[in-house]
């Protein structure tokens, strides 16, 4: 039970971010520090009822961090865009808006890059997105042909956006799904074995129930 409004529990997290910053700030692999995860979700923690709470938080985070390392760019890993005008208020220190984002094989949508313009005018980021290979009620070689095509949906709004085109604001993302999250479904099984279980639900509709079988040479380009 994480309350972002409590003092001690408040300096305990800082002081790991200090820790963190301080351990790999001189790695050169670093390429910028993510701020929390999925957080306002209220997973374990009161941010659902407190976002201004977490959000002072972050902004707290972020300016240590800048003050540990300037050379790197700070982000936050949301629950897609829930609150984002509270963050818009509360974290000026963040550089960048990470969104876990999972909108369907359609893609992001305009409104996930224009949102944040409008609110933050900040650079936004998919934090996560995609979907796994397996799908309930779908043989394994249309599942992945689905996968394929959520995918290349997705990543064809963020290169849509990036500077000078459309939006402008987009730095791209982060496949989330990629190797299909066949260990959560391994319990009951040794690690080596992979169980053809889907990992999310995908209802047959109009929008992909003609897919055609997978194969090796339909890979997006």
């Amino acid at each position: 039970g994480t309350d972002y409004t409590n003092v001690t529990q408040q300096e305990t997290m800082l002081k790991g971010v200090r820790e963190m910053v301080e351990s790999y700030k001189d790695e050169p692999y670093i390429l910028m520090w993510v701020i929390g995860n999925e957080n306002v979700y209220g997973v374990a923690n009161n941010s659902q009822k407190k976002p201004e709470a977490f959000y002072d938080l972050v902004n707290r985070a972020a300016k240590l961090i800048h003050e540990l390392d300037p050379t790197r760019p700070v982000a936050i890993a949301n629950g897609d865009f829930l609150f984002l005008d509270i963050f818009a208020e509360k974290c000026p220190e963040i550089d960048i808006v990470g969104a876990n984002a999972y909108r369907g094989e359609q893609g992001f949508g305009r409104h996930f890059f224009q949102d944040v313009q409008e609110l933050v005018d900040k650079p936004v980021m998919a934090s996560e997105f995609g979907c796994s290979a397996y799908a309930e009620s779908y043989s394994e070689d249309i599942a992945m042909a689905f996968q394929a095509m959520y995918l290349a949906n997705n990543w064809e709004d963020l290169e849509a956006n990036m500077a000078g085109r459309g939006v402008g604001n987009s730095l791209g993302g982060v496949v989330f799904g990629f190797l299909d999250e066949w260990w959560k479904a391994n319990s009951d099984l040794p690690i080596e074995v992979q169980k053809a279980r889907a990992e999310w639900y995908a209802p047959r509709s109009a929008t992909y129930k003609n897919l055609q079988p997978w194969t090796h040479d339909k890979v997006p380009q």
